[in-house]
């Protein structure tokens, strides 16, 4: 989305770091010293307001009292980015060095004691900060005096900012922006794996009687991945998913909601295809043979007179195509928006134009979507050239923020 318009600062652990009393409870076989509650998790979090500098405060443990004075050293450490992102899928960058400061880089662990005062590394700015880029200021103890040792795996802590999307989407209310829109023949993906994604804002789910369907979206051409929500014969409230070889649809314990952003995800390794709602997974089919000639996109329902009955009433935004299947972690890291650079990412509508009938490529590879020059097929591949594009609203509100 084009503008972080808060970036919220108030230090609060995603797992409290412990305090000294806490700490004084920890009895470990061997004594070590480590960042105080790394040994739950190397995260924290902050939630980053626009007011600058903001303080984040720290600590440093041994596992039991020490019996000398000890003096831990700490420092920025990007290179644990590298090593967290590596161990866990995800794609967090470091913050850069020149928009932190220490207070101090030393902490004193005082003899016969388990923690030590705190410590005070403050963000001094965020000039640095992109679109969909999940940042973290990493800190490592870099080094201990005395006989006790530094504990290794709990030696780093990665301070994750919080930050606050308030962005434009698409509204469709109306039949008429259904439509397709299709690539020149210079603009085609062939994929035999993929990961197609769209985030959804239903505001009318029908009812549970006939005709109930939702068409959502089909990316099509050789094959097809086909959303569309209240499929005859399907629970209410489910997406019925359609791929060139496979039909199922998500679990009957993750509905849809309406007034709620939904994160819709289906994966294809070649082997297993799975649907995730908000990065979690909520169906899994076997593939076969779903190789796919991506060329043509439709919004909503554009056959026949089917636009008003399957009409998908509600909020569109961050669509995207991927030429390989993403991983959990990944999906979780992009459940608010994404870097257009990511590897795989072969097209990427933000859809947050604010205006107008075009939705713009965000990767720079061309595939730009002018639903005024869309598409309808009144009968099986007759197509006429429609305007879908006049009718497509836009919305910008309390409701379409996300946190990242």
């Amino acid at each position: 989305m084009k503008k972080i318009i808060a970036i919220l600062l108030s230090a609060v652990a995603a797992l409290c770091v412990l305090s000294c009393n806490e700490a004084d409870k920890l009895n470990y076989n061997k004594e070590v010293i480590l960042v105080t509650g790394t040994d739950y998790s190397p995260l924290a979090s902050m939630v980053v307001e626009a007011t600058f500098p903001v303080p984040y405060h720290f600590s440093v443990s041994a596992t039991g009292p020490v019996k000398n004075t000890t003096t831990v050293t700490v420092s920025y450490d990007p290179a644990a980015v590298e090593t967290y992102n590596s161990a866990n899928g995800t794609k967090f960058e470091a913050v850069p060095q020149d928009a932190i400061e220490f207070e101090s880089t030393t902490a004193t662990i005082e003899a016969g004691k388990v923690a030590s005062e705190n410590i005070t590394v403050k963000l001094l700015n965020a000039d640095f900060v992109q679109t969909g880029v999940v940042y973290v200021i990493p800190v490592s103890i870099t080094g201990a005096d005395g006989d006790i040792p530094v504990l290794e795996a709990s030696k780093s802590l990665l301070i994750r900012l919080k930050t606050s999307l308030n962005y434009y989407s698409a509204n469709i209310t109306q039949a008429n922006s259904s439509c397709e829109y299709h690539f020149d023949d210079e603009h085609h993906l062939e994929m035999d794996n993929w990961t197609f994604e769209i985030k959804i804002y239903p505001t009318d789910l029908k009812t549970s009687a006939a005709e109930q369907i939702c068409r959502v979206c089909a990316w099509k051409g050789t094959g097809q991945v086909l959303l569309r929500i209240n499929e005859n014969g399907t629970p209410w409230k489910t997406m019925h998913i359609v791929t060139p070889n496979s039909k199922f649809y998500t679990s009957e314990d993750m509905l849809f909601e309406v007034n709620k952003w939904h994160m819709m995800t289906v994966t294809c390794d070649g082997n297993t295809i799975v649907a995730y709602i908000n990065g979690e997974q909520a169906g899994v089919n076997a593939a076969a043979n779903e190789k796919i000639v991506f060329s043509k996109f439709e919004l909503g329902m554009a056959y026949g007179n089917y636009s008003s009955s399957q009409l998908y009433k509600g909020r569109l935004a961050e669509i995207r195509v991927w030429d390989r299947a993403l991983s959990k972690s990944e999906i979780n890291d992009g459940l608010c928006s994404i870097p257009a650079d990511r590897e795989g990412l072969r097209a990427y509508w933000r859809v947050d134009e604010g205006s107008g009938g075009v939705f713009h490529d965000a990767t720079g590879n061309g595939f730009d979507m002018d639903f005024t020059q869309g598409k309808r097929e009144p009968n099986d591949n007759q197509y006429s050239n429609y305007n879908g594009g006049r009718y497509i609203g836009w919305v910008k509100d309390n409701n379409n923020i996300c946190a990242m």
